[in-house]
């Protein structure tokens, strides 16, 4: 999960998108947050007890378990979520990105990486080429992507393979681009660190629906 621009922040997003997601998952799932210094998806999943992702990547690989691995998560929220421990500084390198993931995956098969724009840019290029599906956050006025089909974006190859899927927060889902779906609006410009909710409305369950259609389906 990244964002179009700078305008909008992905963890509101991320949350609401691995809740729904959760509920109709057949395998684990686990959120990994890239910002290890905000740590942004605290507030929307409400985790607030634990985790220790930087000390996943550290620990020796012949000494992790799927147990251990547990331990280093904050279970307490909506959704298990993998953030560093509290008052950490700095950023999380690509590298360090990589091996979170490729560990995670043994204990939790579905991994939901955050990679806010106040990750480092090296760190969201490569979260964004290792997924399966990546999901890009647009505002209700975003109009036009071309670019990521235009040859020479890392990107352009998932585009193609309907593996990309832009989501626009609070708009209206009449004249949508195949590769583009919409959710309803979650506090999606706010820095609120209050856990989501997600809608039970008919019509925002429906725009459930496609989004995980379109990420499951691909």
């Amino acid at each position: 999960m990244a964002s179009i621009d700078n305008r909008m922040l992905t963890s509101p997003v991320t949350a609401l998108v691995s809740m729904i997601a959760e509920e109709v998952s057949e395998l684990p799932m686990v959120v990994l947050d890239a910002d290890v210094q905000a740590q942004p998806m605290r507030g929307p999943l409400g985790a607030w007890a634990a985790g220790d992702v930087l000390g996943l990547a550290a620990t020796e690989p012949l000494d992790l378990t799927r147990k251990k691995m547990e331990n280093f998560a904050d279970s307490s929220g909506a959704v298990p979520l993998l953030t560093a421990s509290q008052g950490t500084q700095g950023q999380m390198a690509a590298d360090v990105l990589d091996t979170v993931v490729s560990r995670a995956q043994h204990r939790w098969p579905i991994v939901v990486v955050n990679l806010p724009y106040t990750c480092a840019g090296e760190t969201i290029a490569a979260g964004t080429a290792m997924a399966d599906h990546v999901l890009l956050v647009a505002d209700r006025h975003h109009e036009q992507h071309g670019w990521l089909y235009q040859p020479g974006h890392h990107l352009t190859e998932l585009a193609q393979s309907r593996k990309v899927t832009v989501v626009k927060v609070g708009a209206a889902a009449v004249d949508l681009p195949q590769d583009t779906v919409v959710l309803p609006s979650v506090d999606a410009q706010s820095t609120s660190r209050s856990r989501i909710v997600p809608s039970t409305n008919p019509e925002d369950v429906s725009m459930y629906h496609r989004l995980l259609s379109r990420v499951f389906g691909s």
